[in-house]
């Protein structure tokens, strides 16, 4: 399989789940932020959902070949490493959770190699023909 076949599954695995997991919250009423900081919590949720609509028209784009897909992935895989790391990770420790820290710090590594798999196929010689 290609490299940019298995990043394409990868970005639909991890948006489809981002998605997933945001719903699973509300409907088990697991946000209690919600309740304390509704504005700051709100815009969070949404910024996730726009990450993880990036990261699954990014996975469509590499299983279809569309000339888009690159410059989707970059923005996608941007904003989830900054979700991941800033967000994840930061809330994760903070609260000292051991299994989601772990989680977390695995999908920063996995994230970070289907980056790099991207990168080193991605023709840098002409940057404008995606």
């Amino acid at each position: 399989m290609k490299k940019s076949r298995i990043t394409g599954v990868y970005s639909l695995i991890v948006g489809i789940s981002m998605v997933g997991m945001w719903i699973m919250f509300l409907v088990t009423d697991n946000i209690p932020e919600l309740n304390t900081i509704p504005w700051e919590i709100g815009f969070h949720i949404l910024a996730e959902i726009i990450t993880a609509c990036l990261l699954i028209f990014a996975g469509l784009g590499f299983l279809r070949d569309y000339n888009w897909r690159y410059i989707v992935y970059f923005i996608g895989t941007g904003m989830l490493l900054y979700s991941i790391i800033s967000e994840g990770l930061g809330y994760y420790v903070q609260r000292g959770d051991i299994l989601f820290t772990s989680i977390f710090i695995s999908l920063l590594i996995l994230t970070l190699g289907f980056l790099g798999l991207i990168i080193s196929e991605y023709n840098v010689s002409d940057p404008l023909k995606l």
